[in-house]
């Protein structure tokens, strides 16, 4: 068994207050829930940094090379050195892979002292159990090693067997009445050999030194160690020339591009059809299947793009339960499509839910099913671990064992790591962080891979989107093709006149009666259509799209419908009685009250909604008989942003804690000084000038004789008065220059 160090060390805080600013600026970086509230001074940070809260969120971020460290450390007791752990981890582990781990433990500050001289923090110690490595503690009478062998060699099969099940732990068995066994049995024979003790009446123990020899000649701590490496991630395609590459990357640009879009789209389709929620806050599934089958694109996918708008505040549930754009969303238009796409990256990388969830069997969207607050740190880690500069092609088991090293805990969680990793990839995809998978399921970086480990578009990727353009080319068909990503008032406008079929950058939109009556009903005329389409066309407005248009017009507000509840007037009097001589007339309660108008025991909408079934072109007006145009678009408040905390500079607060120190320094010297004048003029009876602060907080100064000194409190007996002084309070003590002079105010 490796040998430990016995040197004396200093205490955790002793230990703090020699480290240099670096060090101590580094600690407070790595840990920065140490500096909510700033600590007061080095003894409060050492009383934070060794807390069981704070150092169980140390060893979760810990990876797997440094936790079977600081395992190691856990199995050696007291004081140790890089030699002992580095010996009780095996032969593959160097001393040098060792030094840098444990260097990398003091830093967090879980580990303290010199290489020769380590000790671990007591709340690791405990956090990571009574049996590290699966060893049982150093036996306090062990057996050399030549008895272990020899008692070893005569077990028979069985008996081997036995301890063989305790050998990489746990390290303790229950036996019911271990004590009791006879010498003839396995047990028996074992605890008479010593390769068994007894804990207790029901459970025994395998000694360390047994287990150390059993595990074979050249022993380690851990059956499955990991190596101070993490596996290696995928790789660098050989057919991956500089022209392959600037392809991918323009593949990923269009898949941001597409996704910025969709994402804008997802919003107008909210605004065009509020959808009300669930009780639990999501959304039914009818209605993800309506926005997929909108977007022309699949559940999930419409599933993530609505969850990353929610995420951006660009829709919020509104007061009547209904998912509503929020006044945000207008303002994310306007800005350049590069920061519209890093801002959504961000809502979905910090955002604490998992969208692949809210499609499972019995989940929704937007519901609470789907959250998760492990989600941000894994999208963190796995973006910085393929975020490698070069492109890289790596499968998603290579991934899963990638974060696996570098979060111990997820190789174990209830969650399934791989189905994890293969969500959150498809998830890079749409965002254009990643392309694939390939047919052999390998997925491949791009420039938006870095962009995303980043957080932000550099200079050079943001002018590499398109710059939006502000005209179509209108064609014959009735369609409007948009060469280019539309700015985002013409893109209003154009869904507006036009209904779209398809998405991208070649966006095609097209026109029909419906479309441009519904821009009349917007409080458009046809005047003002027809000078729009001509701006924002790159060629003359085609022939059929003017006649759609005056046609349009000239039928459009023949008939209008007013309240009565509501009531309909038209000057062609057929017409009128076609409209009564309709089936869903008697179900409105129509009636004829004069020529050409007609009375309804319905509202204004049920008559509007009548007409235009029958293929006739009301306009809705109010009581004065003014036509009433569309209402503008509803609009939520955008939710708060979530609070954040203020930010503390580490380096000002390590400064700010160096000042604290030599101030307590000074302040001891200080008191050090007062109590050896003291306990002088105690011991002579001669006065001192004493400086003290009142319990009011003012300076004050007597000059006494001090009587009695105890319990931190000092008698003193002037001319005037006796009064007792806390020592705590006194900045001064200074003796009285003249020799014998008597007492004096």
């Amino acid at each position: 068994m490796p040998s430990t160090s016995t040197s004396a060390v200093a205490t955790y805080t002793q230990w703090l207050r020699e480290r240099d600013d670096a060090a101590l600026t580094t600690l407070l970086e790595r840990r920065p829930d140490l500096l909510h509230p700033p600590p007061e001074d080095l003894a409060d940070l050492s009383a934070r940094a060794t807390t069981a809260s704070s150092v169980a969120r140390v060893l979760r971020q810990l990876d797997a090379w440094q936790s079977t460290v600081l395992t190691a450390l856990a199995a050696l007791p007291g004081e140790t050195s890089v030699a002992a752990v580095a010996e009780l981890l095996g032969p593959d582990a160097g001393t040098d892979e060792v030094a840098a781990a444990i260097a990398d433990l003091r830093d967090w500050g879980l580990v303290w002292g010199a290489d020769d001289d380590l000790r671990l923090v007591r709340e690791a110690r405990t956090a990571i159990g009574p049996h590290p490595g699966g060893l049982a503690p150093p036996s306090p009478r062990p057996l050399e090693a030549a008895q272990v062998t020899a008692a070893l060699a005569s077990l028979d099969g069985t008996d081997r067997a036995l301890i063989d099940r305790l050998v990489w732990g746990p390290p303790t068995g229950r036996i019911r009445d271990a004590a009791g066994r006879t010498a003839d049995s396995p047990v028996g024979r074992l605890l008479r050999l010593g390769l068994l003790r007894i804990v207790d009446d029901d459970t025994v123990v395998l000694p360390r030194e047994v287990a150390w020899t059993l595990r074979g000649p050249a022993p380690r701590l851990l059956i499955d160690q990991p190596g101070p490496q993490p596996p290696v991630l995928g790789d660098t395609p050989a057919d991956r020339s500089p022209l392959r590459i600037r392809l991918d990357d323009q593949a990923a640009l269009g898949a941001a591009h597409e996704f910025v879009h969709d994402v804008g789209a997802c919003c107008e389709w909210v605004a065009a059809a509020p959808v009300r929620l669930l009780r639990d806050g999501g959304l039914g599934v009818r209605d993800i299947a309506a926005l997929a089958a909108w977007l022309g694109t699949g559940n999930e996918r419409a599933a993530l793009l609505l969850e990353i708008a929610a995420a951006a505040g660009l829709v919020a549930p509104s007061s009547q339960h209904t998912l509503l754009p929020t006044t945000r969303y207008d303002t994310w238009l306007s800005a350049p499509e590069a920061e519209r796409w890093s801002g959504l990256l961000l809502a979905w990388r910090d955002l604490p839910r998992w969208p692949a969830r809210s499609t499972h069997a019995g989940h929704h969207v937007l519901g609470p099913e789907a959250e998760w607050a492990a989600a941000p740190e894994l999208r963190t880690t796995a973006i910085a671990a393929v975020s490698q500069g070069s492109p890289i092609s790596f499968t998603t088991a290579e991934l899963a064992a990638v974060l696996a090293w570098r979060r111990p805990g997820w190789g174990r969680a209830s969650w399934s790591l791989s189905e994890a990793v293969d969500e959150l990839c498809r998830e890079l995809v749409v965002l254009g962080a990643l392309l694939g998978p390939t047919d052999d399921d390998r997925w491949t970086t791009t420039a938006f891979t870095t962009a995303a480990a980043a957080g932000s578009v550099p200079d050079d990727l943001a002018e590499q989107f398109p710059a939006p353009v502000t005209e179509v080319i209108i064609q014959a068909d009735l369609t409007a093709v948009a060469p280019g990503p539309l700015e985002a008032s013409v893109a209003r406008t154009l869904r507006l006149l036009a209904d779209q079929e398809s998405r991208g950058g070649g966006a095609v939109f097209r026109f029909s009666p419906h479309s441009i009556r519904r821009a009349f009903d917007a409080g458009w005329g046809a005047d003002e259509v027809s000078r729009w389409l001509s701006d924002h066309s790159a060629t003359p407005v085609p022939q059929p799209l003017a006649y759609l248009v005056s046609d349009t017009a000239r039928r459009h507000g023949a008939i209008r419908v007013g309240a009565a509840w509501c009531y309909v007037r038209t000057e062609d009097a057929a017409q009128a009685e076609a409209v009564l001589a309709h089936p869903g007339a008697l179900a409105l309660g129509l009636r004829a009250v004069a020529p050409g108008v007609l009375v309804a025991s319905a509202e204004p909408e049920e008559g509007v909604a009548l007409l235009r079934e029958m293929g006739l072109h009301p306009a809705a007006e109010d009581a004065s008989g003014q036509t009433m145009t569309t209402p503008a678009p509803v609009r939520v408040p955008a939710p708060a942003a979530p609070r954040v905390r203020p930010t503390v500079d580490p380096a000002g607060a390590v400064a700010t804690l160096r000042h604290r120190e030599r101030r307590r320094v000074e302040l001891a010297a200080a008191t050090d000084d007062v109590l050896t004048t003291l306990r002088s003029a105690l011991s002579t009876g001669r006065p001192v000038r004493v400086s003290y602060v009142r319990a009011d907080g003012t300076a004050a100064a007597t000059t006494a004789v001090p009587t009695v000194l105890s319990g931190g409190t000092v008698r003193l007996v002037s001319a005037e008065a006796t009064s007792s002084v806390p020592v705590s309070r006194i900045t001064g003590a200074v003796p009285v220059a003249a020799p014998g002079a008597s007492p004096a105010g």
